[in-house]
């Protein structure tokens, strides 16, 4: 809680590609029944991390099913500062009288808006030069 820059860095062992799954079918139209569905989440994927620290000159690559990407060339344009996002999950849990452990992951949000999938779609993610991951969903 309230760390400085350097040790925010030090505190992060490795950037990597993850896919989160939500479900929104049905989409729930009341505020606590969303909250009590954890927000629509189902699940999540993590690629192998690297030893980066930072977004720096990293670039997103998605593609649905081979067609051409979409590229994210500020993976914190959507999400945040990164650094900002660590230093406010460390507060938060801090409020409840608990602190981020070495090994947990932090899922820091998407780099793009959602995309709509259906059983047989292939997902292809790159996080350029980080990682990269796949996923595709049975029937």
């Amino acid at each position: 809680p309230a760390a400085d820059e350097t040790t925010l860095r030090e505190a992060i062992a490795g950037i990597g590609p993850a896919f989160e799954l939500v479900d929104v079918d049905p989409p729930p139209e009341d505020v606590e029944e969303i909250l009590i569905g954890n927000i629509f989440q189902r699940g999540c994927v993590l690629g192998p991390p690297s030893a980066s620290r930072s977004l720096e000159e990293v670039t997103g690559r998605v593609a649905v099913n081979g067609a051409q990407p979409t590229v994210v060339g500020d993976p914190e344009e959507l999400t945040g500062e990164l650094l900002g996002l660590v230093r406010h999950t460390a507060d938060l849990l801090a409020a409840f009288g608990e602190r981020p452990r070495a090994g947990e992951v932090l899922i820091t949000g998407a780099i793009l808006p959602f995309l709509e999938l259906a059983p047989g779609d292939r997902v292809e993610y790159e996080l350029d030069p980080v990682g990269a991951l796949s996923i595709r969903f049975e029937d």
